[in-house]
């Protein structure tokens, strides 16, 4: 059996679609949701995710700290439009994303109408860091789920054996 993040995250949420709250521990909302999408989004019309790293933690950070590529970097024939609402669907500050999926959605279906915004869109300020605090919290559920699926592994093995 293999073990990635991936495997082990149902509970906490994915590093490559959570939003930067969701990785500060903060409660998330119909914002969050719209991050996820956004990010999702970004994907399916690139290729990849916009924050890859060596590890769940360096994308996490990523998530609180970096500015993701334009889409059109690696795409250029994505429409300016379609660029700029996924940009502001994964804005780091929640107040500055889409406040309902109905607006996103909308926004979506339209998106032939709408002014093509002034790109590249500019550079977000850092707003969060990841406190060493969080790096050990998520450190030590990150291994309890491994030891966890570990045990879980032996286990089934034993009972195969018999």
């Amino acid at each position: 059996m293999r073990v990635t993040w991936r495997n082990l995250s149902d509970a906490l949420g994915t590093p490559d679609y959570m939003a930067p709250e969701q990785i500060q521990g903060k409660r998330g909302d119909a914002r969050t949701d719209i991050y996820a999408v956004g990010i999702i989004l970004y994907e399916m019309l690139t290729g990849s995710v916009p924050f890859q790293g060596d590890n769940a933690l360096s994308v996490m950070h990523q998530h609180l700290t970096s500015t993701p590529p334009l889409p059109r970097k690696t795409n250029p024939i994505i429409p300016q439009q379609i660029e700029a609402i996924i940009m502001k669907s994964i804005r780091k500050n929640p107040k500055e994303r889409y406040q309902s999926a109905e607006a996103f959605s909308d926004d979506i279906k339209h998106y032939k109408e709408m002014e093509i915004p002034n790109l590249p869109l500019k550079k977000e300020k850092v707003g969060g860091v990841i406190t060493n605090r969080q790096i050990w919290v998520l450190s030590g559920i990150m291994g309890f789920v491994f030891l966890a699926i570990m045990a879980l592994n032996i286990i089934i093995g034993l009972l195969h054996h018999h």
